[in-house]
């Protein structure tokens, strides 16, 4: 398991089945639950720490390699 810390709450990473930054929100979606969790993120930096903590680049600079 790897765990990180999202706005105070210590998460397990092997639960998220995907995350996306849109419309000013950090968005999640965990293995066996239908709702997508939403947290307030305007500038972006929940979802690039979590995108950097999981060893992946953020959506955007991947778009900028096409």
């Amino acid at each position: 398991m790897k765990w990180v810390e999202i706005c105070g709450t210590h998460t397990n990473t092997d639960l998220i089945e995907a995350f996306a930054w849109f419309d000013g929100d950090l968005r999640l979606k965990f293995i066996a639950d239908p709702e997508i969790v939403k947290i307030e993120d305007p500038d972006r930096k929940i979802y690039i720490k979590l995108c950097h903590q999981l060893g992946v680049r953020p959506y955007e600079e991947v778009l900028a390699d096409v």
